[in-house]
This record gives structure tokens, C-alpha cells and sequence, in this order.
């Protein structure tokens, strides 16, 4: 076997090794419900997965109903190919502030949308480093499209300030989530 046949039988299975490579981003979800033995939720998580050349992100949200407190707390982990990953919390937030239904709703400022958002792809803008889900319009008799956004934009002194905003039409809820400095 000459070392042209045996590049030539070789070339198609690095063209595809190289093209998986360098290709198009991929994005996964999932919703979790645990029940208790009666049936009834007591934790919901949704997790998204967005995987690309440039970054690897999983998000994760989950509403805890045990006991007498609801509480919400999120985890998001940034992978850039330039630096080391990231890791941001949500501390435990009142679900009446935060929640994810067992319909994977995410309920802000006990505002539903009635979307189960844990089948909506994670989108992720480099450039401008923000994740978003969304866009979906309901399909009310009023259509109103919503999206969710997380970013952390600059808020002067070296800091930056995360949110959470949900755009319903023109309305626009926002949930800080702190402040950042370095």
C-alpha cells in the first residue's frame, strides 16, 4: 500500500475529525421534577448546555419547594478557550422573586409566561457576553413574544453588574444580581 492510497483512505476521516471540530455550536436542555411520595414537586431544575470552539456554557436553575420555604438558586459555568472557567451563583433567592415551575416555566416576579423554557435552545453572544432564551410568542389572542437575558454589562468603577431581564413585548422586568468588581 503506497503512502498516497493510505492518505487517500485517511482523508475523509480527518476532513470530518477537522470539520466537528471547527463546526457549528451545539445546544442541549433538560428538565428534572422530583416528587415526594405523594406526588407533589419538591425540586425543579432545568439545565442548559451551549458548546462551541469558542465556549463551553452550562446553566442550571433549581427551585427548591421543601418545606416551608421556596427558594430559587442558579449556578452558570463559562469556559472560554483564553482563560480559565468561571463559576457565578445565584444565592437562594424567594421564589416569589425567582422560580422555575414543574412546566418549565420561568416565573419572575410571579409573572408566568405559560412557556416550558427548558426546551428553548441557549443562545450565547460572545461579543457581547450575554445568554439569552428566547425568542417565543405565545399564542394568545394578544401574541406577546418573550425573551430572557443574562449579562453583565459595565457599571463604573471597574465593575460589572449581572441581570436577569425578561422582555414581555415592550415591558421589561429586571432582576439584579449584584455587583462584580475587580
Amino acid at each position: 500500500m503506497t503512502l498516497r492510497s493510505v492518505f487517500a483512505r485517511l482523508a475523509p476521516v480527518l476532513l470530518a475529525a477537522l470539520g466537528s471540530a471547527c463546526g457549528d455550536a451545539e445546544s442541549k436542555s433538560r428538565l428534572e421534577v422530583e416528587r415526594d411520595d405523594g406526588g407533589a414537586a419538591t425540586s425543579v431544575t432545568a439545565t442548559w448546555t451551549y458548546r462551541s470552539s469558542e465556549v463551553d456554557v452550562d446553566l442550571t436553575l433549581t427551585t427548591d419547594y421543601t418545606g416551608m420555604d421556596c427558594v430559587t438558586t442558579a449556578r452558570l459555568w463559562v469556559n472560554d478557550a483564553t482563560s480559565t472557567a468561571d463559576t457565578y451563583r445565584l444565592d437562594p433567592t424567594e421564589c416569589s422573586v425567582l422560580a422555575l415551575t414543574e412546566q418549565g416555566d420561568i416565573v419572575l416576579r410571579e409573572s408566568p409566561t405559560g412557556h416550558d423554557w427548558s426546551t428553548e435552545t441557549l443562545s450565547v453572544d460572545t461579543g457581547e457576553e450575554r445568554l439569552e432564551l428566547g425568542p417565543w410568542t405565545s399564542g394568545d389572542t394578544v401574541a406577546v413574544t418573550y425573551r430572557f437575558t443574562l449579562n453583565a454589562p459595565p457599571c463604573g468603577n471597574d465593575c460589572d453588574c449581572p441581570a436577569l431581564r425578561r422582555r414581555a413585548g415592550v415591558q421589561e422586568s429586571v432582576l439584579p444580581l449584584g455587583r462584580r468588581c475587580n
